[in-house]
Parts: structure tokens; C-alpha cells; sequence
């Protein structure tokens, strides 16, 4: 159920049964909450911006005594945990 805040066109909820999808904005920062999370603020996506993290995290490379490492040993946990945040974020 809604009702009219005042005499403008503003509304609010007041009752409901299931929400399928929460939308909120202020300014410029956006929340949409659905089956995902979608957080967006100053033009930057939260679910990209972990993506990025995630790329730049496999793709780290260390220099050592003898040379460059070859590969990153647990890389296999940071792709299981940016797919984790896949289910999450939209």
C-alpha cells in the first residue's frame, strides 16, 4: 500500500506483502536491491571494481632473488571468491 506525502507527487510505501525489487537513488549514488546488489556511486560500480580487484589480484607477479615467480599458488581461491561475488552483485 502507498499514500501520497503531502499534495506533491511524492509517495511511500507503508505496507507490503514481498518486495521483488528495491530501488533507491540519492545524488548520484544508486542502490538496487533485487536478486542481486547493485551499488553504483561518482560513476563507479561496485561488481566492476571488485572485478577489477580480482584481475589485478591473478594477475599479481613478484620478483624474488632469483627472477619473477611463475604463477600465483592459491589463484584458484581468488576465482572461486570473484564468482561468489558474481552471485552477489549485480
Amino acid at each position: 500500500m502507498a499514500v501520497r506525502v503531502e499534495d506533491d507527487d511524492d509517495w511511500m510505501v507503508i505496507a507490503c506483502d514481498v518486495v521483488e525489487k528495491f530501488y533507491w537513488q540519492a545524488g548520484n549514488t544508486n542502490l538496487e536491491l533485487s536478486d542481486k546488489v547493485h551499488l553504483e556511486a561518482n560513476g563507479k560500480n561496485l561488481a566492476e571494481l571488485i572485478d577489477k580487484l580480482f584481475e589485478a589480484i591473478l594477475n599479481m607477479k613478484f620478483t624474488t632473488n632469483y627472477g619473477p615467480t611463475i604463477n600465483l599458488i592459491n589463484s584458484i581461491d581468488f576465482s572461486n571468491l570473484k564468482n561468489e561475488f558474481k552471485s552477489l552483485l549485480k
